[in-house]
């Protein structure tokens, strides 16, 4: 019953968290593609932005992944 009721705490936890974080990863997301806007007329945004806005659209997949199935082992 104990180890349950813990496992079922431990679950809610992570999905809370996991909504968090993806919350803030979208919000760097648009923040990072409004800032590839600023560059026109032929301009190139800088690998660094780039970059930047690759890895956080690889963390919105994951987190946006384990919310929708989480990891029940």
């Amino acid at each position: 019953m104990r180890v349950a009721q813990l496992v079922k705490q431990g679950d809610r936890l992570y999905l809370e968290e996991n909504r968090k974080a993806l919350e803030i990863f979208k919000q760097s997301r648009d923040a990072y593609v409004s800032a590839q806007d600023e560059y026109t007329e032929g301009r190139s945004p800088p690998s660094a932005l780039l970059d930047r806005t690759r890895e956080v659209l690889m963390r919105c997949h994951l987190c946006r992944k384990r919310t929708l199935t989480p990891d029940r082992r």
